[in-house]
Parts: structure tokens; C-alpha cells; sequence
């Protein structure tokens, strides 16, 4: 059975399913599997200068499908994911629970486009989300869903990434226990420092508003 999550939990590799309508005027409800990008991109409005969250993901399936549309066949989910999932795929656990999903977090979609843009014109799998409407909407994680086995055979022997104790890992590690804001550690990221510890350092000071 699939495991209902919040959103708040919701982060950057992972393959989760919901239930979305879009905003045009032919719009229906659709069941979509996709992989998370980035889960928390702040985007200011040029029409009204409000400033927004948006998610952005690959759909991976859409039910019912959209008509003149086609299902991807496992050759295309194969190269899709082949190119996401550049840094290769992990085991996540939460509690119990164990995952699969892509290695990375969102400071790395910029990347994760550059290297996926010839697939996704010929696809059209991009999709942006409103956060304001997916938090009011039922999420789950697609234990399911059928990662191509040549990615899957790699993460043979690999240990599991317990996030909790990463997060508490961000918070003890001295390369980083001395940033106040996020703009610093976002000053660190642009000169091509890259770790999970300054990903979760940089987290933690935007949801205490230390910008």
C-alpha cells in the first residue's frame, strides 16, 4: 500500500503520486507520478511582485492521459532517468521505511536541466507545480514504481541515507556550523563547494528566515 506523506517531507530525487488539476480552461484531474527536481524554487511574480514556491518535477505517468499523448514505453522512462539520475540512485529511510531514489537535492537542477533539456523537448515530461495547491492535495511515495534495473543493480551494497541523521549531521559539522545565513551558504555553493551537509545547512537557515 502506498505511504501518505506530507509535503513538508517531500525533497529533491524522490518518486512521489497525486492527484493535480492545472489551471487552463480544459484542465482535468490527474493522477501523476513524477520525480521531484526541486521541491522549493522561490519565484517572484512580475504581474503582482508576490513571491511564490513552485515545485518543479518530470511526470513520469499521468491517469487518465492527456489526449494525443502516449504512454512512455521503458526504453524512454530508461533514458529520462538515465539522464536525471546523473550521480546514479540511492537508498533513503525513514524510520521502517526504505527507498529508492535519485542522488542529489535541488541546488543541482539547474545541472539536472542542462543535462536532461534534449529529453524533455522531445517528451515534454517537465512540469511546474504550485506548493500553495500541491499542500492541499494527498501525496504519496510510489514504492512501486519501476526503476530501470541496470540503475537499480548499481545501488547493490550501498548503505541506506538516514535523513534525519544527516540533518542532525548538518548541524554538528564544523565546516558549516559557522554560517549565519542563507546567502552565505548559497555564496558557497556558487563558488563549487557541493555537500549534503551545506544542502541541509542552507535549509535550515531559509525556514528560520536567516536570509
Amino acid at each position: 500500500m502506498a505511504k501518505r506523506i506530507s509535503w513538508m517531507s517531500v525533497t529533491a530525487g524522490e518518486m512521489i503520486r497525486f492527484r493535480y488539476k492545472g489551471k487552463h480552461k480544459d484542465a482535468k484531474s490527474r493522477i501523476r507520478t513524477c520525480l521531484v527536481l526541486n521541491e522549493r524554487h522561490l519565484f517572484q511574480r512580475k504581474t503582482d511582485g508576490k513571491r511564490v514556491r513552485l515545485v518543479h518535477m518530470l511526470q513520469m505517468e499521468a491517469i487518465p492521459r492527456k489526449t494525443g499523448t502516449t504512454k512512455l514505453r521503458t526504453a524512454q522512462i530508461k533514458r529520462i532517468l538515465g539522464r536525471a539520475a546523473n550521480l546514479g540512485l540511492e537508498y533513503r529511510t525513514e524510520g521502517e521505511e526504505k527507498r529508492i531514489a535519485v542522488k542529489g537535492t535541488r541546488h543541482r537542477a539547474p545541472r539536472q536541466y542542462r543535462r536532461l533539456v534534449n529529453v524533455i523537448k522531445q517528451h515534454g515530461v517537465y512540469r511546474t507545480f504550485s506548493w500553495h495547491r500541491l499542500k492541499r492535495r494527498a501525496a504519496f511515495r510510489a514504492a512501486d514504481y519501476p526503476w530501470p534495473q541496470e540503475l537499480v543493480e548499481e545501488l547493490k551494497g550501498d548503505a541506506p541515507i538516514n535523513e534525519a541523521d544527516a540533518e542532525m549531521e548538518a548541524r554538528d559539522d564544523p565546516s558549516v556550523s559557522g554560517i549565519k545565513s542563507a546567502q552565505e551558504a548559497l555564496d558557497k555553493m556558487k563558488k563549487g563547494e557541493d555537500s549534503a551537509t551545506l544542502d541541509a545547512k542552507f535549509d535550515e537557515l531559509i525556514d528560520k528566515g536567516k536570509l
